[in-house]
């Protein structure tokens, strides 16, 4: 029996609270039959905590990190493989999430709070 993941990402834009009238709006769906779908609880420590992928199949098709503090943010610092070919640090703000796609398996990946530890949901979806 296969797994199915879907990926949708909803954008609105309107003058007015209540949506109406929207000016822009953008709708993106991606459908996967991954492998492995892993939700992990990490708490993000001010030192920084790492979070390990190398025990999943490569490469990974989606990591989404959501910072889930009401006041804190978090940095995503996210290396890829063995050259270390870095990628810009991924701030979230309090309630906000990223989706890094195509993750190899032997990637660096750490998530740092500014101020405090802070939960975080960290969902990650195998090829």
């Amino acid at each position: 029996m296969a797994d199915y993941f879907k990926l949708r990402l909803i954008a609105t834009y309107s003058p007015n609270s209540d949506y109406s009238d929207p000016t822009l709006i953008s709708d993106w769906t991606v459908d996967e039959t991954p492998n492995e779908v892993v939700l992990r609880k990490v708490e993000a420590a001010t030192g920084g905590t790492a979070v390990s992928v190398t025990d999943m199949d490569d490469p990974l098709l989606y990591l989404m990190v959501r910072n889930k503090d009401d006041s804190n943010y978090v940095d995503v610092d996210y290396t890829e493989g063995a050259a270390g070919a870095a990628t810009p640090t991924i701030r979230l703000l309090a309630g906000q999430a990223c989706v890094i796609t195509d993750i190899d398996t032997t990637a660096s990946i750490t998530l740092t709070a500014n101020t405090s530890a802070v939960d975080c949901d960290v969902l990650i979806v195998g090829s």
